[in-house]
């Protein structure tokens, strides 16, 4: 498996790494970069410290589509916009008094 990266996609992906908060993203990213550095797979799950198939998989997701964030966007909400306006009042109220 092989990645290719100029030094501006490099720097892009270090900076992005920097400040994602995201745990996945941030193992993705350092998968793909030392990938571009000559690195096995194998190596890469010893070094980071997850399984060579995540590995795998995260080098897969990259070269199918540069794919950087989980595609669990969630669900739909149940409630009306009234019902979601009256919960985080609920919220926010209740916080105040803890």
């Amino acid at each position: 498996m092989s990645i290719n990266l100029s030094q501006e996609q490099k720097l892009k992906l270090r900076n992005l790494h920097r400040e994602s908060r995201d745990r996945l993203v941030c193992d993705l990213i350092r998968c793909v970069l030392l990938c571009a550095d000559g690195w096995r797979p194998e190596m890469i799950a010893d070094s980071q410290l997850i399984h060579e198939t995540t590995v795998r998989r995260h080098l897969n997701d990259w070269l199918n589509g540069e794919k950087l964030a989980p595609e669990n966007g969630g669900s739909d909400s149940h409630l009306s916009e009234e019902q979601t306006a009256e919960l985080i009042t609920y919220f926010l109220y209740r916080q105040e008094f803890l």
